[in-house]
């Protein structure tokens, strides 16, 4: 039964093809595509984990008064 849901071709080389194999297998994964999904799940969340600690919202305030500060200190010794 074919399915609906979207397909993707992509191109890769032999070294990572292998290193995709010995996943598969060594995580007894029924499927190739299956591996591939569950490789770009853990992907993504390690990303948006590292999005998290890094966002703008956290250290923003901070960027923004060690750039004051800079600036001020530059400014004092101009005087």
């Amino acid at each position: 039964m074919p399915s609906d849901k979207p397909k993707i071709l992509f191109v890769i080389d032999r070294e990572l093809l292998e290193r995709l194999r010995d996943y598969r297998f060594e995580n007894r994964i029924n499927s190739m595509s299956e591996a591939i999904r569950q490789l770009l799940e853990i992907g993504l969340a390690a990303a948006a984990k590292k999005a998290a600690r890094t966002s703008p919202g956290r250290d923003g305030p901070q960027v923004r008064r060690r750039s004051t500060a800079v600036r001020q200190a530059a400014e004092d010794r101009r005087e």
